[in-house]
């Protein structure tokens, strides 16, 4: 909230938004739907995209001894999550679900070449150890490379390296945006409406609650 109104994005309001995503559908013009995804980007990029880049940044150069990559994958795990959601129009991982779908995400993906143990390592370990011990677990390390590959297992140890997987988090985004732009990605399409629908309507009543408060 700021200044009285609730935004469910940096630059959009939730009134504006109201009238964007209820009034969207999978075969609504190219016009809404430019629309209806300038306001999920401006979304991403101020919850995920900026603060990955701005921390990846301080990484690199004469900081280069300051190793932000736990902080990053925590965001990036986030991420995967949120990006599930939005492929399968949740509004949010069903209870137990959360392996699953983390589990769907990487199979899907064409920019994440993890194996299914891959896929169940970084799930259980990097994941599940961040959001409950606030630490990677197991034999887990985190690398933040240009040259090292995404993952790597050497003496024992599981190397995930958090570049590798941002950029491909990056990938991925835009080709969901673009894939959005399609109409003849109906379910897709449809999938997106129904979890954007599902943020404002919670923003809404968040909304109605203040209001009722302030009476």
């Amino acid at each position: 909230m700021y200044e009285g109104k609730i935004y469910i994005a940096p630059n959009y309001t939730l009134s504006h938004c109201k009238d964007v995503f209820f009034n969207l559908s999978a075969s609504s013009t190219p016009e809404k739907w430019a629309e209806a995804l300038d306001i999920f980007q401006d979304r991403m990029n101020a919850r995920f995209f900026n603060g990955i880049e701005i921390l990846s940044q301080y990484g690199e150069g004469e900081h280069w001894e300051h190793n932000l990559s736990f902080s990053i994958i925590a965001l990036n795990c986030l991420l995967i999550e949120t990006l599930q959601q939005f492929y399968d129009g949740l509004e949010s991982t069903p209870p137990g679900q959360n392996g699953r779908a983390f589990s769907k995400f990487f199979r899907l993906s064409k920019h994440f070449d993890f194996s299914p143990d891959i896929a169940s390592v970084f799930y259980k370990n990097v994941r599940n150890g961040i959001l409950h011990q606030s630490e990677t677990k197991g034999h887990i390390a985190l690398s933040f490379s240009v040259f090292a590959p995404m993952v790597e297992i050497t003496n024992g140890w599981v190397v995930f390296n958090v570049k590798r997987v941002s950029d491909a988090l990056v990938n991925e985004f835009m080709d969901y945006i673009q894939r959005l732009r399609d109409p003849n990605e109906k379910e897709l399409r449809s999938n997106f409406v129904t979890k954007m629908r599902s943020i404002v309507n919670k923003a809404d009543d968040q909304d109605i609650s203040t209001n009722r408060n302030r009476l």
